[in-house]
């Protein structure tokens, strides 16, 4: 069972449309007609994830936001790269189901191509809640880190 499973989430990958404030109907698929109601409904549109190059990032283990729901457990600490809204909208996510969330940004503050005033705002909130956001950050280098203890951990290296 994958974490979305585990806490009760169902995925739907058809096309659908709005019926009403709370009901979904699929139109494509095998599914197409099914109704979906709920009280809550999160629409997921469509993206793919940006894999930016970074010197040994092909030598170790790393998730996306598609393989994050893929996963069985979560792990205890993540490093996210990159303050867009997908990344701001897992480490919410994340950080709300235990797991200790920094995020990496290069600009001097998250959501950088919208208005800044509202990176801002939303950097102070999630510094309020736990999250650590460090901006003004290029990652140039990772690498396993060798005592085994966290399988899968990184090691920033050359960041400024």
């Amino acid at each position: 069972m994958n974490v979305a499973g585990h806490y009760g989430t169902d995925i739907y990958t058809e096309r659908g449309r709005l019926v009403d404030e709370f009901t979904i109907e699929l139109t494509t698929g095998d599914q197409a007609g099914t109704m979906i109601a709920g009280k809550v409904l999160l629409l997921a549109t469509g993206s793919s994830p940006n894999v930016i190059s970074i010197d040994g990032l092909d030598d170790i283990p790393y998730e996306t936001s598609e393989t994050m729901l893929e996963r069985d457990t979560l792990p205890e600490s993540l490093i996210i790269l990159g303050g867009g809204f997908v990344a701001m909208e897992w480490g919410q996510i994340l950080h709300r189901l235990g797991v200790e969330v920094t995020i990496l940004q290069r600009s001097d503050h998250v959501l950088s191509r919208m208005e800044g005033q509202l990176g801002r705002a939303l950097e102070k909130y999630l510094a309020e809640e736990g999250i650590q956001i460090i901006t003004k950050t290029q990652v140039q280098k990772v690498q396993s880190v060798p005592d085994g203890a966290m399988a899968g951990s990184a090691e920033i290296a050359g960041c400024r």
